[in-house]
């Protein structure tokens, strides 16, 4: 019984290294096989670029069909510049990659003024660089008023539950 299974593992053993010889394929397309830009091609995957032509010549990839300045476009990754400007229009990038006044923005960082004011738009910073009432805010040293409510908005300061001078008051 014991010969016979060790004869069941040489089988096994001698099958399984006979499957891997024979998986040598020798048409194994490996970058040094391929063919350099200018050769002829009937296949891209011929080529070492990964493209042939329409003149049967492998060749660089052509760069995929970007817009030009002017085009409509949703993304930036759809102009040739890489730039998409706020009225969803291909042009060149700004010289510091910042926006001017008047662009759409999300944070300050993204303008050119380090400013992005509440209607979501690229602006000069206010002369304190405090916010008015009913800005977006999260710590009450942000606000002109020096109050940030309950919903994140700068807010006049509450009345602290006192009266004013002058006010009908009970004599405690």
């Amino acid at each position: 019984m014991k010969s016979n299974k060790l004869l069941t593992l040489g089988m096994i053993s001698a099958l399984s290294m006979g499957f891997m010889a024979c998986s040598d394929d020798s048409s194994d397309s490996s970058s040094d096989d391929k063919k350099a830009n200018g050769v002829t091609c009937e296949k891209a995957d011929e080529c070492k670029s990964g493209y042939c032509n329409d003149q049967k010549k492998c060749a660089d990839k052509p760069v995929a069909d970007k817009k030009e300045n002017d085009a409509a476009c949703e993304k930036a990754d759809e102009c040739k510049s890489g730039y998409c400007n706020d009225q969803k229009k291909c042009a060149d990038k700004p010289a510091s990659g910042k926006k001017e006044n008047d662009a759409a923005c999300d944070k300050a960082d993204e303008c050119k003024s380090g400013y992005c004011n509440d209607q979501k738009k690229c602006a000069d910073k206010p002369a304190s660089g405090k916010k008015e009432n009913d800005a977006a805010c999260d710590k009450a040293d942000e606000c002109k008023s020096g109050y940030c409510n309950d919903q994140k908005k700068c807010a006049d300061k509450p009345a602290s539950g006192k009266k004013e001078n002058d006010a009908a008051c009970d004599k405690a």
